[in-house]
């Protein structure tokens, strides 16, 4: 519009998209990090501050149905219908419906109101934008994940985000075989390239998983392994 006399932004360096890719969880890593909400309410003095039924709700529902956090702490409570659950998502404006196991339904179900949570939701009060509310969540998360120990597939100490658990839901989708393509569609991706890139991480399991479907073809093939290997 030249009101400038130049572009400020000539002068910095391109943004490179980086690669890196979050980490699953383990079975058993899950398991500590919902074991870890009870924890997290024991150290706290205040009874308003001991919000670890209402974190490993979240944890539970992320895990089971790969939503983004955003999604799952705007859920109404008219999104719950047996173990199905309706809504559209807010970041690709799809329509789905997920089926949730029955521990999930339960948690749901079972999670007390919190003022000031409005009574048509389970975590919004409706008097705060999204973003305000998601910014409040990670927060807390933010500070109970300092409960957490987990380390990666190299052993180096690996900080947990909530964004790991949709990571957990793609990763566990594949290894039980569902194939890619639904996977994405699971995620609400508008490409299959996109899970491909993010969400299905080349984690010991699925490498493992590969490599016996090549032995168990080339055995039909006729060929022999006298050697094991780890």
């Amino acid at each position: 519009m030249r009101w400038i006399d130049h572009n400020p932004a000539l002068a910095l360096d391109p943004i490179v998209p980086g690669d890196k890719k979050t980490q699953p969880l383990t079975p058993a890593q899950f398991e500590e990090l919902l074991a870890a909400t009870e924890q997290y309410d024991a150290i706290q003095r205040r009874e308003i501050d001991k919000f670890g039924r209402q974190l490993k709700t979240i944890f539970l529902v992320m895990r089971w149905t790969g939503l983004r956090v955003q999604d799952v702490l705007k859920l109404p409570r008219s999104a719950l219908r047996g173990n199905a659950l309706s809504l559209t998502t807010r970041k690709t404006i799809v329509p789905v419906v997920l089926r949730l196991p029955d521990h999930v339904v339960s948690a749901l179900n079972s999670m007390p109101r919190r003022a000031p949570v409005h009574a048509d939701y389970f975590w919004w009060s409706r008097t705060c934008a999204s973003q305000s509310l998601t910014s409040v969540w990670v927060a807390r998360i933010r500070a109970f994940s300092k409960l957490l120990s987990f380390k990666d597939d190299h052993g180096q100490p690996m900080t947990f985000r909530s964004h790991m658990l949709r990571d957990t839901f793609a990763v566990e989708m594949l290894l039980a075989g569902v194939p890619l393509e639904d996977v994405s569609r699971l995620l609400t991706h508008k490409s299959v390239r996109i899970t491909e890139k993010y969400y299905a991480p080349w984690v010991k399991a699925r490498q493992q998983q590969l490599e016996d479907k090549a032995v168990a073809a080339m055995q039909k093939m006729g060929a022999t392994f006298s050697v094991t290997w780890a």
